[in-house]
């Protein structure tokens, strides 16, 4: 067992914890409201800073009012309907059920962020990266879940193209 793999262990008994303190709702809400968050800035934050500069506010600055003010309305938004979904576990008392699955989900979550930082790391040119991960016990298991998962979105490929210095879509 090397320092990935304690790095791992730490991290996913960690993600346990915050997993089960958020509930599944929570986290699902929280991971879906990162998503959507991204869209919504991806399309709207370049027409709503056109916007905020007619109104007045200087250009340096509008690109930044505009992704924080998307961020504010989707946050409030997915505020709410975690409250109310919150009220809904409270009535059917699903309380353990919504704890016990944000746990797990919580540990999943987590051990493939540590995968992707593991996977973009072994891309870099610069370290052997790739050895620690391969002389692993846990890590490699994190990283070729991570890279099954990133392969579903074409992130890998987004990384690469990031590490060769080509230009991304």
């Amino acid at each position: 067992m090397n320092l990935l793999d304690v790095i791992i262990v730490v991290g996913v008994v960690l993600g346990l914890f915050w997993g089960a303190k958020r509930g599944f709702i929570g986290i699902l809400i929280l991971v879906v409201g990162i998503i959507i968050s991204i869209f919504l800035v991806n399309a709207f934050a370049e027409p709503l800073s056109d916007f905020f500069t007619k109104v007045g506010i200087a250009k340096n600055y509008s690109y930044g009012v505009s992704v924080l003010f998307i961020l504010t309305i989707v946050f409030l938004i997915f505020f709410i309907i975690h409250a109310l979904l919150k009220r809904v576990i409270d009535i059917f008392k699903i309380g353990i059920i919504n704890r016990i699955l944000g746990a797990l989900l919580g540990a999943w979550i987590i051990f493939v962020l540590i995968g992707s930082l593991y996977y973009f790391f072994s891309r870099l040119p610069l370290i052997n990266f790739k050895k620690f991960v391969r002389d692993s016990v846990v890590a490699k298991y994190s990283y070729i879940h991570a890279k099954n998962v990133m392969s579903l979105s074409g992130t890998d490929e987004q990384i690469n193209k990031f590490i060769e210095g080509e230009e991304i879509q």
